[in-house]
């Protein structure tokens, strides 16, 4: 059985995550101000929509009614997938906006505080990833090109960050999930997993630890909410939102990246990230996971 460290350092800069996540399968980010900001915003409006509901359980089943819609197979708005947590889903194109017209939205509610937070956060995370993935096609294929006699190395083309343009290049609608996890009994609140999409990010709480994550290079899991939780002692802010976020290595990863099989070896954290959200959590905790995809199918690495 793995054992479970606190966590590696936090990375101050999208270079120095890639490195990271090249070899771990994750990697730890503190974002910009404006990113952080909107996450704080999005964490708010979510926290006081399924806190409502959380509260009010007798209502649950009219307001899974209200606001929960199916379009193409895919889930959007207010679901409870299991008895330990609630979750509301959104989807995103590349530029930002609702993928479907039908998108639910508790506007009657919040007045509008989700749709406007959510669709401003999935910009900029979007935006963060998309770059995060050009620098990481930037560092395997720097490595792949040298010593290679057998064919000339070619200068790629760099893909700029537009708002038409997306690095993973066919990207498919990218779900924004706020997950509220809220048993705090010995049950499993998210088993072991890994996740579709080709970059996933999550946010990280300031006041419970609760994400695990397991590491292709050392074995062990890991916590990453064990930092942010710390550094909120030595902060004024008490939003339960850190500007620490976790990008994960998803199972669409290899396949987008478009590396050699042998160049997995060199670079095992390119590989799916395993992770689990932990037994006992202290309090309820309130997760954001942006997750962005391509429409190439999953290649099951884990």
């Amino acid at each position: 059985m793995a054992s479970t460290k606190t966590c590696i350092n936090p990375c101050e800069s999208i270079q120095a995550a890639c490195q990271q996540l090249l070899q771990h399968s994750f990697a730890i980010l503190r974002v910009e101000p404006e990113t952080s900001d909107s996450l704080n915003a999005a964490w708010t409006a979510s926290r006081d929509f399924l806190s409502s509901i959380h509260k009010c359980p007798h209502d649950e089943t009219r307001i899974i009614q209200k606001y929960r819609r199916v379009e193409n197979n895919s889930l959007l708005g207010f679901n409870r997938p299991s008895p330990h947590k609630l979750l509301f889903r959104a989807l995103f194109t590349q530029e930002g906006k609702p993928d479907v017209l039908s998108q639910p939205w508790p506007c009657d509610i919040d007045g509008g505080a989700l749709k406007s937070s959510s669709t401003k956060l999935a910009t900029n995370l979007h935006h963060l990833l998309d770059i995060f993935f050009d620098k990481l096609k930037e560092e395997t294929r720097v490595d792949c090109t040298q010593g290679v006699s057998e064919r000339p190395a070619r200068k790629r083309k760099r893909i700029e960050n537009t708002q038409n343009v997306s690095a993973v290049g066919d990207s498919a609608p990218c779900p924004l999930d706020y997950f509220l996890y809220h048993d705090r009994n010995d049950v499993e609140n998210c088993s072991e997993h890994v996740d579709r999409g080709v970059l996933i990010c999550i946010s990280l709480s300031r006041s419970v630890a609760g994400l695990e994550v397991l590491s292709r290079l050392d074995g062990c899991w890991h916590c990453p909410e064990a930092i942010s939780t710390q550094e909120s002692l030595y902060q004024e802010n008490d939003s339960g939102c850190s500007d620490l976020i976790c990008i994960l290595s998803g199972d669409q990863l290899i396949n987008s990246i478009g590396i050699r099989d042998e160049k997995i070896i060199q670079y095992p954290g390119l590989k799916a990230c395993v992770h689990r959200v932990r037994r006992r959590l202290s309090m309820a905790r309130l997760s954001i996971t942006y997750e962005l995809r391509s429409s190439m199918p999953m290649k099951n690495t884990c």
